[in-house]
């Protein structure tokens, strides 16, 4: 930009725009990035979610082989579950790190992979479990999670915010799951629905506790590898 009164061009605007894009495009293209793998791994999850609760059933009215129509009938059915849960573990993902830097509360707990991956298969375990054993009553199988939900907690979160934060979201999901369901969003009366209702909030508590640990090691990784690139630089 020139000076009207010298005649001098100042080249500190179209500077300060360009460092200022140096600054931030790192940090935006490391968070998009985080956002698609977990995205990817939220929906990818649901899906085999959705099978360990399909399966079951088919064996429990004897269908031998799941037809190729049955199984796309069944995904035409509930499209949303992929994107939504997607889409939701993304938020989770990025939110909890961001929490644990915004109150200056640094996760104590220093994992690896092979922690997040443990957790991992921990929540597809109690999942699993959730879709093959055959609880007496609505309120022991509510106990069931209430009790795996915490234990997935104590072993690989711990930390008050990241609580607090699970519990937020899993209400939200909720007040949203039943704000779809009263707008005729989502219909379904059936018994075995009105008895998910009774652990769903808990398999909720798990999938935020997996997502969030997930989110808060890529951001370790992404952390750690800057170090390593400054101290190289």
């Amino acid at each position: 930009m020139q000076c009207l009164l010298c005649g001098r061009r100042s080249p500190w605007s179209g500077q300060f725009f360009l460092n200022l894009f140096r600054q931030i495009a790192p940090s935006v293209v490391n968070v998009f990035v985080r956002g698609v793998v977990l995205f990817i791994l939220g929906a990818f999850f649901a899906m085999v979610l959705f099978m360990f609760s399909v399966l079951p059933e088919a064996r429990r009215k004897r269908i031998q082989a799941l037809d190729i129509g049955i199984i796309a009938n069944l995904f035409s059915t509930v499209w949303w579950i992929a994107p939504s849960s997607g889409t939701a573990a993304a938020v989770v993902g990025i939110i909890y790190p961001c929490s644990d830097i915004r109150l200056g509360k640094p996760h104590k707990l220093e994992r690896e992979w092979s922690s997040v991956a443990k957790c991992v298969v921990l929540f597809l375990g109690i999942s699993h479990a959730c879709a093959k054993i055959t609880f007496n009553s609505p309120t022991q199988f509510s106990l069931f999670m209430a009790m795996a939900s915490l234990f997935l907690w104590w072993l690989f979160d711990r930390s008050k915010n990241g609580l607090g934060l699970a519990v937020l979201v899993t209400l939200c999901a909720c007040a949203l799951l039943q704000s779809l369901i009263y707008l005729g969003v989502y219909r379904n009366g059936e018994p075995d629905f009105l008895y998910a209702r009774t652990w769903i909030p808990w398999f909720f508590f798990c999938g935020v506790v997996t997502f969030g640990t997930i989110g808060r090691q890529l951001a370790m990784t992404e952390y750690n590898f800057g170090r390593s690139k400054e101290h190289v630089d």
